[in-house]
């Protein structure tokens, strides 16, 4: 048991798996936000930051959308 009294599985949480794990269950998408922004984990070490900030900017500019690193999904039951 993990510490909130059961096991957490992340397994397919990036943008494609759950698109298509909505469409499958019959949930019609409304609309997907993504954000890429989580350097504020490097603030302490400025050169990782910049790093990481540069990083999440090719991402964003490339769409490579299962590498982002939140989604927001407003969905609805067809």
């Amino acid at each position: 048991m993990g510490i909130c009294g059961f096991p957490a599985f992340n397994d397919k949480c990036y943008y494609s798996a759950i698109k298509q794990l909505l469409e499958k269950h019959g949930f019609e998408i409304i609309e997907i936000k993504l954000s890429y922004y989580q350097s504020r984990y490097f603030n302490f070490f400025f050169p990782l930051f910049l790093i990481s900030v540069i990083y999440e900017i090719l991402l964003m500019v490339m769409g490579v959308k299962d590498l982002c690193a939140y989604i927001l999904v407003v969905a609805r039951k067809k």
